[in-house]
């Protein structure tokens, strides 16, 4: 079984730098062996295009952020899925 990580790669967020977020996540993924359990995708539009982040959806849950925001939102969010 996976835990879905989602991204949005519209344009909104396209611009935001989905696709550096994409590569934080990736990273995140693997530096924390994860490739068993979660499984990374994108999405188009997931009608969040007025936030100022990109649209992240885990856990049923979605989120904005930005790059900086990546590793801290992996630590709590993501690998407390897994410490609880």
């Amino acid at each position: 079984m996976f835990l879905e990580l989602t991204v949005c790669i519209g344009s909104s967020c396209h611009l935001k730098k989905s696709r550096e977020i994409i590569q934080l996540m990736e990273q995140e993924i693997k530096e924390n062996n994860l490739e068993d359990k979660v499984i990374l995708v994108g999405s188009f539009c997931m009608n969040e295009c007025s936030n100022h982040g990109v649209c992240i959806r885990f856990n049923e849950k979605k989120y904005s952020l930005n790059t900086e925001q990546i590793k801290s939102f992996f630590a709590k969010e993501v690998l407390g899925v897994f410490h609880n």
